[in-house]
């Protein structure tokens, strides 16, 4: 029993001193973690701000941003289970979608008889020039125009500024007159355009290339501004329009500097450097030489 308390004593010793050992360790690499964790957060982080080039749109731009901040889009990963096996490669749910598609659509999944009709029916060819009284050849009817104009919803009308309430509202006499051209255009066919003339005469005129002609009877409004190449051309050429819409869409970009600086362990000066490049001067640069005639008041609202 001496013998057993004095190892049992001996190795209660011994781990008291292992442990006091670790302890003093941990209490030493402690700080040098806290140092080599900071240095390669920062590390990481400038990595990440650095990937951030000209050519980055500004989708990918705020998904990075999102991404800084801990907000993340949820998804799911699109998996395909057969039964025997899973496939979540785009390529491999595509194929495994193309085989099934083709095992259903071959002549193996149909019956004899059906398979026996349908080589049948392949092999005839199709007349269209047939008269026939077959069903589809036959003329439209009064009570099919009228179901047809009943289903069918309301819409922008094309060329012709017709809309379908317009001919809902039409009387028995002027829905006869349109199915009879309806009928025509399906007994005769649409005839066959004429091929002009080499020596169409051409009447003179002293209007100008650019004039101002009506197009499908509306006349071309006169506006205040305009964009042309993502430039806004006032009246007077002031540019002050296209000024303040360029200072908004800046103050926008400028919120993603904001977002990246304020970081915990922060961007470089070199990256925030090039983002503003990127982002906020590309857009100043693009159409200076056009509003850069604008007066110094306007231009000066660009550098606050």
């Amino acid at each position: 029993m001496t013998v057993t308390r004095t190892k049992r004593s001996v190795v209660t010793f011994f781990d008291g001193i292992r442990r006091r050992k670790i302890s003093s360790l941990l209490n030493e690499l402690e700080p040098l973690h806290a140092v080599i964790r900071r240095h390669s957060q920062r590390e990481s982080w400038i990595q990440f701000v650095s990937s951030i080039t000209s050519s980055t749109s500004s989708k990918h731009l705020w998904k990075k941003v999102k991404a800084a901040n801990g907000v993340y889009k949820e998804f799911s990963i699109p998996v395909l289970n057969t039964g025997h096996a899973s496939y979540s490669s785009p390529l491999d749910v595509a194929n495994i979608l193309g085989q099934t598609f083709a095992q259903f659509s071959a002549a193996d999944s149909y019956n004899f008889a059906f398979v026996a009709i349908k080589n049948r029916a392949e092999r005839m060819t199709s007349n269209f020039s047939s008269r026939r009284p077959f069903p589809y050849n036959c003329e439209f009817r009064m009570f099919e125009l009228k179901a047809d104009l009943s289903k069918a919803h309301d819409s922008s009308p094309g060329s012709d500024g017709i809309a379908y309430s317009m001919l809902r509202h039409l009387n028995s006499v002027s829905l006869s007159n349109i199915l009879y051209l309806f009928n025509r255009v399906w007994r005769e066919q649409f005839p066959t355009p004429m091929a002009r003339s080499c020596c169409d005469s051409h009447p003179q005129t002293r209007k100008r290339g650019i004039h101002l002609d009506p197009i499908r009877n509306d006349a071309i409004p006169i506006v205040d501004e305009i964009r042309f190449l993502g430039v806004i051309f006032d009246r007077k050429l002031t540019f002050l329009p296209h000024i303040l819409q360029l200072r908004k869409k800046c103050e926008k970009s400028l919120n993603i500097l904001k977002v990246l600086s304020c970081t915990s362990w922060g961007a470089d000066r070199t990256s925030l450097l090039r983002i503003y490049q990127a982002v906020i001067l590309s857009r100043i640069d693009y159409g200076c030489l056009v509003y850069g005639s604008a007066r110094s008041a306007a231009l000066r609202r660009l550098d606050t």
